[in-house]
């Protein structure tokens, strides 16, 4: 039996001792009254006299004119907050009055929630516009400011319906019925011979880029090259499974695929074919693979998951079908990778944050010529995003950022715009604490956005670092995009890289050169910025004209001068 630690109390009998028996009485009334009590106190309401009342002064509110020019601080307090629904009845942007009036073109009907975005716009000539929308060509005349009889739009020929396939200029046309295969030159359609073999009605053809030849797989899966001056083809191999052909860059290869996962080489002078037996996956939901060349030597695979949450592409050695390269990432799909002009050298993002606590980013460069890929930078404090090469593939341009306003700068790779020299895999800091740039076609400029008092700042260099010009805020926060989003704003070059139109967040539409000069081009455009869809700017060909779409809506901007 286990004892208890402690003695026993002493056993006094309260009858014995009547001097206790009160003292002990006293005591307990006395710890009941200044215990704390578990109820709630009353709450006690205290009313005013109506002498003591006082009615506070109100002073009226300011009224803003409808067509105020909103000027942002350079310390913008809050985030506008715009919502823009589908069925809103667009307001057309005033323009700047010392410029041109911004000309409105349409305000579509919007009818519901998913039919709520313009259709195909793009430039014809410097003064004319298409766009395509409802089942119809709208062309509008900026000359004349009136559209033009709509054209309704041909509507595509169904899959087995066996369209023609006509060549790049449109001079000659092979058709692939059940029974037959026929070509023909255009545009009289004259028959340059039938061939009686079978046809297929999912026969796909690929013509050479000098339409001197066409090539073919018919339904008993015998490979055809038929050139125009002739009025047969002849047969260069056999496939079991072959239904696309495709010519090699240096149009002497055929690249043979379909139904299974694999695919063999042909030849169109009818030398005999490589089986590769490579094993090319086909991702999704398609049934065969996605297979194109790179070079002539090289070919790759694109393959994406069912879910669409994984996305990975596969490098072969065209002639052996060896597999030299596999590059998948789960987390971030929006940065592609980026291929040298001289198809040497292909850099990809490898990040996987879905691996780690903690966000590791990876990026490789692979050589195509020594078969080896090489670490750039491996990283969990910023991001590294892939912007152009240069024609020469010499460097390429990229820009590193923290991953958020937390992050410690990354001790082994400076932030701002970089260039990587693939050589020696060194990168070299051209503008400092650039978080964002677009370059110009000509690689001589770059608009950058670079932090500044808890907003961006809109500045333009060139590409050798020297700056032209630093510009107004044009956002009243810094975002941390993930790489290959692109600008946090809407911005586009013009056709001849001198120019620079963007907007801010409270939908002013600047115009930058490359002198430096920023002039205001109009305002109150109700961009968005949290809006998923992102206003897109296109230039006219000869730069005099600027279009905007967004959402339902369309308008053209007059450059100074014009």
């Amino acid at each position: 039996m286990q004892r208890s630690p402690f003695p026993p109390a002493p056993f006094l009998p309260l009858s014995s001792s009547p001097l206790l028996l009160f003292t002990l009485s006293l005591l307990l009334l006395l710890v009941a009254c200044t215990a704390p009590g578990t109820e709630v106190s009353p709450t006690v309401t205290l009313t005013l006299a109506p002498t003591m009342t006082q009615t506070p002064t109100l002073s009226a509110s300011p009224t803003l004119a409808p067509s105020a020019t909103f000027t942002p601080t350079t310390r913008p307090t809050r985030r506008p907050t715009i919502t823009l629904a589908p069925t809103r009845t667009p307001v057309p942007p005033t323009a700047t009055a010392a410029l041109e009036p911004v000309n409105w073109l349409m305000d579509w009907s919007v009818e519901n929630l998913y039919s709520d975005e313009l259709g195909y716009v793009h430039w014809v000539d410097g003064d004319t516009l298409t766009i395509s929308r409802d089942g119809q060509d709208m062309w509008l005349d900026l000359v004349e400011g009136q559209f033009l009889t709509p054209v309704p739009i041909p509507l595509a020929a169904p899959l087995f319906d066996n369209p023609a396939s006509i060549s790049p200029n449109e001079r000659f046309g092979l058709e692939c019925a059940q029974e037959k295969v026929i070509l023909f030159q255009l545009p009289e359609k004259q028959i340059i011979g039938e061939f009686d073999g079978a046809g297929s009605y999912m026969c796909k053809a690929d013509w050479r880029d000098d339409e001197t030849a066409v090539a073919f797989v018919n339904a008993d899966g015998n490979i055809y090259v038929w050139k125009v001056n002739q009025n047969a083809p002849f047969s260069v191999g056999q496939s079991d499974y072959g239904m696309f052909v495709s010519w090699s860059p240096d149009q002497k290869k055929l690249l043979i695929y379909g139904y299974l996962p694999t695919f063999d080489i042909a030849f169109a002078d009818g030398s005999p074919m490589l089986i590769t037996e490579t094993e090319a996956p086909m991702g999704g939901s398609s049934d065969w693979p996605t297979l194109f060349w790179l070079t002539d030597e090289l070919i790759e695979d694109l393959v994406y998951s069912p879910l669409g949450m994984c996305a990975w592409g596969e490098y072969y050695y065209a002639i052996s079908g060896e597999l030299l390269l596999q590059i998948w990432d789960c987390d971030n799909t929006k940065q592609n990778t980026i291929l040298s002009p001289n198809v040497r050298w292909l850099v990809s993002d490898q990040s996987k944050a879905w691996l780690e606590e903690r966000e590791t980013n990876l990026y490789t460069i692979y050589d195509f010529t020594s078969r080896s890929e090489m670490v750039l930078v491996e990283t969990n404090v910023s991001h590294l995003e892939f912007l152009h090469w240069a024609e020469d593939s010499s460097r390429l341009y990229t820009i590193s950022r923290p991953l958020d306003a937390t992050t410690a700068p990354n001790p082994s790779l400076p932030s701002g715009l970089l260039a990587l020299n693939p050589n020696t895999r060194q990168f070299t800091q051209l503008i400092p604490g650039a978080m964002y740039a677009t370059l110009n076609a000509q690689q001589t400029h770059a608009f950058t956005l670079i932090p500044e008092n808890g907003h961006l700042t809109a500045a333009l260099y060139t590409l050798s670092g020297d700056l032209l010009a630093a510009f107004q805020p044009v956002t009243d926060d810094i975002p941390y995009l993930t790489p290959g989003e692109g600008l946090p704003i809407p911005a586009a070059w013009s056709n001849d890289g001198t120019q620079i139109v963007f907007s801010d967040v409270w939908g002013a539409l600047w115009l930058a050169d490359t002198s430096g000069v920023v002039t205001q081009l109009a305002d109150n455009l109700g961009f968005d910025p949290a809006y998923p869809i992102q206003p897109r700017f296109s230039w006219s060909p000869d730069d005099s004209h600027l279009l905007i779409t967004f959402n339902d809506r369309a308008w053209v901007v007059t450059m100074p001068g014009e």
